[in-house]
Order: C-alpha cells, then sequence, then structure tokens
C-alpha cells in the first residue's frame, strides 16, 4: 500500500518505556485511491518499533533513513513530518526536522497537537511552589492506596467503580484521571483515610501516614487547586479528543486551538476565582472543615542593602487568598495561556 504512494508522510514517536529505555515508533501515512468507492483515502500503516540507543536528532535521523532505505523509500518523496515537541525533534539547528530538511526541503514539519497539548499541561503543572507541591500530593494519594490491598479494598469499596489513578509524566491525561476521583468523590477519599486511621488491625505507621494525608486533603487550598486543575484539563481534554480525529487538518487544529485560548483568557477572571472559591466553600461546608484560605506564614526574609533603589523588589501578597489567586491559579492559567499562544505559532 504504502509503495503504491509516490509521496508520503512520516509520524514518529520518542519515549522511555518503565525501564527508562528510550523507545521509538514510525508510522508512514500516505494517501490512496479506493478502487471501490472511488474515493481518496489517507491510510497510515505502523513500520517499527524499537529500542534507540543514540535519541539524539542524529541518532534519530540515521535510524529514520535506515529503515526507508529497508523500504527503498526514498527521503525526497517525504512531504510531512510529525513528531512530538523535544529538542532532539524540532530543534531548528541539529533536530530531525532540521536533518530531514536539509536533505529534502520538501518534508513539512508539523508538530504532534497531543504532545504540545501534554507540554502545556506538565508546563502548567510546574509553574510554581504551589503547583509542584499539589500534584505531588496527588502522587502521593495513589501511592498510599495501591501500595498495600487492604488500603486499595478500603478506597474501591468507598469509591465503586471508580479508582485514584497515578501522575504520569508521558501521558497527560494521567492527570485528569487522577484528579477527577477528588473533584467527585473527595469526601468518599477522605471518609477512606479515617477508616484506615481507625483500623487497630492496620500498622500504626499506615495510620499515622494515613491520619496525615487526611489533614492534607482537608485544606480549604487543596480543594481549590482540585476545582480549577479539574476545569484546566477538562477543556484542554475536549479539544485533545477533537484534534486525535483521522480526518482533521492542520487549519482545524489552529481552529480548536484558538478556541482554547480565548476560553482561558475568559476564565482568567476575578469572577471565575470567585466562583472557584463558592464551589470549594460548599465541599469545605460537607467536610465540616474551615472555609477560608489559613494566614501565611510570617517569616521575614532578609535582603541585601542596596545603594540605589532603582530596581522594583517583588512583594509576596499578605492576604493569603490574593496569594493563593496569584501564586497558584494566574500562574497555571497564565502558563497554559503562554503555551498555546506558542502552539498556534507554528
Amino acid at each position: 500500500m504504502v509503495r503504491s504512494s509516490r509521496y508520503f508522510s512520516i509520524i514518529l514517536d520518542c519515549t522511555p518505556d518503565t525501564g527508562h529505555s528510550a523507545q521509538i515508533s514510525l508510522v508512514l501515512r500516505y494517501v490512496v485511491l479506493n478502487t471501490t468507492s472511488k474515493k481518496i483515502e489517507v491510510k497510515e500503516s505502523f513500520i517499527a518499533f524499537n529500542p534507540i540507543m543514540d535519541s539524539t536528532g542524529k541518532g534519530i535521523y540515521t535510524f529514520v533513513t535506515e529503515i526507508l532505505k529497508k523500504l527503498n523509500l526514498d527521503i525526497k518523496n517525504i512531504r510531512g513530518q510529525g513528531f512530538d515537541n523535544g529538542a532532539n525533534m524540532k530543534g531548528q539547528h541539529v533536530g530531525l526536522q532540521k536533518r530531514i530538511l536539509d536533505a529534502n526541503p520538501r518534508a513539512l514539519f508539523v508538530p504532534s497537537a497531543a504532545h504540545t497539548l501534554n507540554l502545556t499541561v506538565n508546563d502548567a503543572s510546574k509553574v510554581s511552589d504551589a503547583t509542584i507541591n499539589f500534584f505531588n500530593l496527588v502522587q502521593e494519594l495513589y501511592n498510599f492506596f495501591s501500595s498495600s490491598t487492604n488500603r486499595w479494598d478500603i478506597l474501591r469499596k468507598n469509591v465503586p467503580g471508580l479508582s485514584i489513578k497515578p501522575v504520569s509524566e508521558t501521558r497527560w491525561s494521567s492527570r485528569i484521571d487522577s484528579i477527577k476521583p477528588l473533584k467527585l468523590y473527595l469526601i468518599k477519599v477522605c471518609e477512606s483515610f479515617l477508616e484506615v486511621a481507625e483500623d487497630n488491625s492496620i500498622h500504626i505507621e499506615a495510620r499515622h501516614k494515613a491520619s496525615s494525608l487526611l489533614t492534607s486533603v482537608q485544606k480549604f487550598q487543596f480543594i481549590c487547586g482540585i476545582i480549577i486543575w479539574h476545569d484546566v484539563l477538562l477543556h484542554i481534554n475536549i479539544v485533545s479528543k477533537q484534534m486525535q480525529s483521522a480526518t482533521i487538518n492542520i487549519k482545524v487544529c489552529q481552529t480548536y486551538l484558538k478556541i482554547l485560548v480565548d476560553h482561558f483568557q475568559q476564565y482568567r477572571s476575578d469572577q471565575s476565582f470567585e466562583e472557584i472559591l463558592v464551589q470549594a466553600k460548599e465541599v469545605a461546608l460537607s467536610l465540616e472543615i474551615e472555609e477560608d484560605f489559613p494566614p501565611l506564614p510570617t517569616v521575614r526574609r532578609k535582603f541585601n542593602p542596596k545603594l540605589f533603589d532603582y530596581e522594583h523588589r517583588d512583594e509576596t501578597p499578605h492576604d493569603p487568598k490574593t496569594a493563593f489567586k496569584i501564586c497558584f491559579f494566574l500562574k497555571i492559567i497564565d502558563q497554559t495561556l503562554s503555551s498555546l499562544k506558542t502552539d498556534l505559532t507554528y
């Protein structure tokens, strides 16, 4: 089928496996005439999935050219190249796309839309200490229940049909999978921690850990974080699914990204933040915990004296609500918008 089409595009994905070894997959996309329907159809053929020792742009280029040579396909006939946004792939100087373009200027590079959204989410999740700590706690929740069959059974009993998912660096959708149970069943998750903490048949260390995690989960800022991240990931997930359609084209992808940018620009508002607080207070009321942010720690920072005070020094807001809004809510949205706007320039 591939050889019946003179021109083709290559699609690559290079990711580490569970053993931290680099694995690369190669897919060829091409156009054929369906002799039955008399219509032009886009086809894809899976060509290879191999470990690769050299994951640099040069190493992957060597891998691709060797595979094409074995298939008796000419690199001059490539009309498109699509892969993730790693520097070894999209690099404009020594990346794979540059090496292929040097050999064939007609091989148009199109970044992976799915991986683009993956990077958007991962960048936003690491934009501040607060966002990093949030997902670290989510991962701790998963680790606590999944590391014991007894504790896992307790969670599944309280949250039937749905379980906490681990957070993955390479699969961004794992983040919505990990947040969704907390958004829908936080009270039941808290009950699971409480059940473990009060079960004398369980080792005291595990009971203490359950009590500690329960305290961390039952904090107003964590509840707000769940609501914010669920809103962000839900909208990105919807667009991601739309962009994975087999018939989608670049123009439609750009349209979807523009819609996403418009949404987050509107979401970045005082009104949205206040609506988040209203939802969080309802959950806090159900959990019978404080419906507000705790006071900020009063630790004085030492600054070196300056002869000339030309530079403005950033001050941390003294109001805990404002601090959370700036350091968590706005940072997540601003980083998301920055990444999406960069993607629109491709």
